[in-house]
C-alpha cells in the first residue's frame, strides 16, 4: 500500500517525516496523513515523493495501481514506459547537479524543463494533427 511504501522509503533514506514534509512544502501533519493512509497525496506530490526517494512512481503505487490511476499518471507524464523506469546515470547526474543549485537557479531549471516538455508535447500533437487526413 502507498502508506507502507512511503514509510519504508523514508526510513531507507534515513529521513524524518518533518524532513520529507519540508521538501514537499507541506506541514508535517499533512505528510503524516499520507503515511498513515488518512489522506492520499495529489499526483503532483507523488511525483515529488518519487524524486525525493529516487524511485519511479509505479514503485510507490505498486499495490494501488488500478487502470484509472495508471491512465491518469500516463496522461500527466506521457505514454512512454520509460517514465516509470529507474533513472539512468545521466539523469542521476542531472539530479545531483540540480540539488546543489540555489533556489533561484532551481526555479529557472524547472521553468526551462516545463517549457521544453510542453513544446515537445505540442510538437507531437501537431504531428498527429498533420497526419490526420480528415
Amino acid at each position: 500500500m502507498l502508506k507502507d511504501e512511503l514509510r519504508a522509503h523514508r526510513k531507507r533514506n534515513n529521513m524524518t517525516q518533518q524532513q520529507v514534509a519540508d521538501m514537499l512544502g507541506v506541514d508535517r501533519t499533512t505528510y503524516t496523513f499520507y503515511e498513515t493512509g488518512k489522506a492520499n497525496p495529489p499526483l503532483k506530490t507523488l511525483k515529488r515523493l518519487a524524486t525525493i526517494f529516487s524511485v519511479p512512481i509505479s514503485r510507490l503505487l505498486a499495490d494501488e495501481m488500478d487502470g484509472d490511476a495508471f491512465q491518469e499518471i500516463r496522461t500527466v507524464l506521457g505514454d512512454g514506459e520509460s517514465m516509470f523506469d529507474p533513472m539512468d546515470l545521466k539523469e542521476y547526474e542531472l539530479l545531483m547537479r540540480y540539488r546543489v543549485l540555489s533556489s533561484e537557479k532551481k526555479a529557472q531549471v524547472h521553468d526551462l524543463i516545463v517549457n521544453l516538455s510542453e513544446e515537445a508535447a505540442a510538437g507531437e500533437s501537431q504531428k498527429e494533427t498533420d497526419a490526420d487526413p480528415t
